[in-house]
């Protein structure tokens, strides 16, 4: 067990590094990475299915006592991240095309990318991000029910 524990430690501490390594390496072999791209959902879905995994019943005591903190996220979901797409995309001049693709990922529910985050920073920082990653479950979930409800 303490070879796993020096393993995730490891891992842990070199992510960033990891990143950008494999980042540089598809970048100049993309075809070595091709094989992945028709698994990225399985994969994704995985990654999450796991992060999920670290969560207890007692851990959404805090939402119950707070909810108002993931009402303001979901707020700022739809608020601020489309807004700042189109801000970015209007500073930056982007052609329509990929212009409309910024501002659809800006409006879309931040699940993945913000739980991901909150885990790794759950993982490096201890107590200070935990409470986060929750609210971030939370306020996925409460996106995805609205997604859903609205179409």
């Amino acid at each position: 067990m303490k070879t796993l524990g020096k393993i995730s430690n490891f891992a842990t501490s070199t992510f960033a590094l990891w990143v950008i390594v494999f980042a540089v390496f598809s970048f100049l072999v993309p075809e070595g990475f091709a094989w992945i791209a028709p698994h990225i959902s399985l994969l994704l879905g995985i990654i999450m299915f796991g992060m999920g995994l670290t969560l207890s019943l007692d851990d959404f005591k805090g939402i119950v006592k707070a909810p108002k903190s993931v009402f303001i996220g979901v707020a700022a979901q739809y608020t601020i991240m489309p807004l700042l797409a189109f801000g970015l995309a209007y500073i930056f001049q982007l052609p329509p095309e990929i212009a409309v693709g910024v501002i659809l990922v800006g409006c879309c529910p931040g699940g993945y990318r913000f739980q991901r985050d909150d885990l790794y920073g759950q993982r490096k920082y201890g107590f200070i991000c935990y409470d986060y990653f929750r609210f971030n479950i939370a306020g996925t979930d409460f996106n995805a029910s609205t997604d859903i409800a609205f179409g």
